[in-house]
């Protein structure tokens, strides 16, 4: 048997801690050191994880016993991180968004390249089984011809983003759209194909919070479909998605998806028994499980750096859409680049 994968995490908070927990559940990875940046918090880190930390990151780049990166870090400091750790010859995994911005993502494209490294980007919704059986629906016809595709994925919480926070507006922009709505699109390009106009707008209806906190925008993909994608913080918990088709529609919340065809009748296609939350562990275990095979076997990952730049590309867009009051046409922000 190969000696399993030796990785770092990047990120100590409690998405990272996930990872964490996900990694243990995986054959061929095994995460043994982690990294923070506070010291005088690295006792407190390494019994809470249950894994030595290392406070100096050069040095853990420098370490010759780690293969490979998991970063789960803010998004401000997913450039520099995944890119300090491909020029010195890690594979890396890096949660979504894959970077902050296009330009930053464009720059991470060019290592990734220059390297020859292996770079996974962390969007793990459409892993979930509820997600796949619409994909499945979807590529076997049932509901016709793709129309239309509606998503919104929202929690309260506005009142936690506070000015210290890296989730407020100058380091997280569109807050909760690249943060959570990004997981929606990521599926809708999935299935609808290259995006091609985004009209959108941002708000902030909650006063206390640093940050906007009520997002939406409209996507033309390729052909005569249309999308939206919603997120706030302002209400009660929420993640659906509705897929239209000619001969159908699918629903779905991460847990149940059903199916609705033109006349009327009903399916159950996918329901799971435990919640969002097991479905949305079992996700984490199984990009995890990709991750250490390609760094073995190589190959080019599911949810790889292109896919994930045109997710971002969307939020991007939203924000330019809402700033300068017209329609973005992706190809602005895209350039030459082959997505």
């Amino acid at each position: 048997m190969k000696e399993p994968v030796r990785a770092a995490l990047l990120g100590v908070g409690g998405y990272g801690q996930k990872l964490l927990e996900a990694s243990r559940q995986v054959d061929g990875l095994e995460i043994v050191k982690a990294y923070y940046y506070r010291p005088e918090r690295a006792a407190e880190v390494e019994a809470r994880l249950g894994l030595p930390v290392v406070t100096d990151l050069e040095k853990l780049l420098e370490d010759p016993t780690i293969d490979a990166l998991v970063i789960v870090t803010p998004n401000d400091q997913h450039l520099p991180q995944a890119k300090a750790g491909l020029l010195h010859g890690k594979a890396v995994f890096v949660d979504k968004p894959i970077t902050n911005t296009v330009d930053e993502a464009k720059e991470l494209i060019r290592v990734e390249k220059e390297t020859g490294g292996l770079l996974m980007v962390g969007h793990n919704f459409r892993r979930l089984k509820a997600f796949r059986a619409c994909q499945k629906a979807i590529s076997e016809g049932r509901i016709g011809e793709l129309a239309n595709v509606e998503g919104n994925f929202s929690r309260d919480g506005a009142y936690e983003v506070k000015p210290s926070s890296w989730r407020a507006r100058g380091r997280c922009p569109t807050g909760p759209l690249i943060q959570l709505g990004i997981h929606l699109i990521d599926i809708e390009l999935l299935y609808f194909g290259r995006p091609t106009k985004v009209f959108g707008f941002v708000e902030q209806v909650l006063p206390d919070g640093a940050n906007v906190d009520n997002t939406a925008g409209l996507i033309h993909f390729e052909g005569p479909r249309l999308g939206y994608i919603g997120s706030n913080y302002v209400g009660p918990f929420r993640s659906t998605l509705a897929v239209y088709g000619t001969e159908g529609n699918l629903y779905t919340d991460g847990v149940e998806t059903r199916l609705v065809s033109r006349d009327g009748r009903e399916e159950v296609l996918y329901k799971g028994k435990d919640g969002l939350g097991a479905e949305m562990d079992a996700s984490h275990v199984e990009q995890l499980e990709e991750f250490a095979r390609l760094v073995r076997e190589g190959g080019r990952p599911e949810t790889d750096s292109l896919g994930a730049l045109l997710a971002l590309a969307v939020v991007n867009a939203v924000e330019i859409s809402a700033r300068e009051g017209r329609a973005v046409d992706l190809d602005e922000l895209l350039g030459d680049v082959d997505a």
